[in-house]
């Protein structure tokens, strides 16, 4: 079985900022464009599926964006990105 996982996510601020932030050019920090965002997935069951293999990749397209953005009381702007692409696997046995 296949699975495949698509997320738009449409040109926004990832936070809102003050009006002095703004004058001193934070919104190049904060603003996202519009982009799409994949994840695939695989997984196979042995028949009475004793065992199975699942295989992932997220973020397939290796977009990066703001996951969060916040001013901080210090004058300052936090700002954390999503992970790049990443690949797994699982195996596993039932007994």
């Amino acid at each position: 079985m296949a699975r495949i996982d698509g997320r738009y996510l449409a040109a926004h601020l990832g936070s809102n900022l003050q009006v002095d932030y703004l004058a001193l050019g934070f919104q190049k920090y904060v603003y996202q464009d519009a982009q799409t965002i994949g994840d695939l997935s695989v997984n196979w069951a042995s028949n009475g599926g004793r065992y199975a293999v699942s295989a992932y990749v997220r973020n397939f397209t290796n977009r990066q964006y703001i996951m969060y953005a916040a001013a901080g009381t210090q004058n300052d702007l936090n700002v954390s990105w999503n992970d790049p692409r990443t690949y797994g696997a699982l195996v596993s046995v039932h007994f």
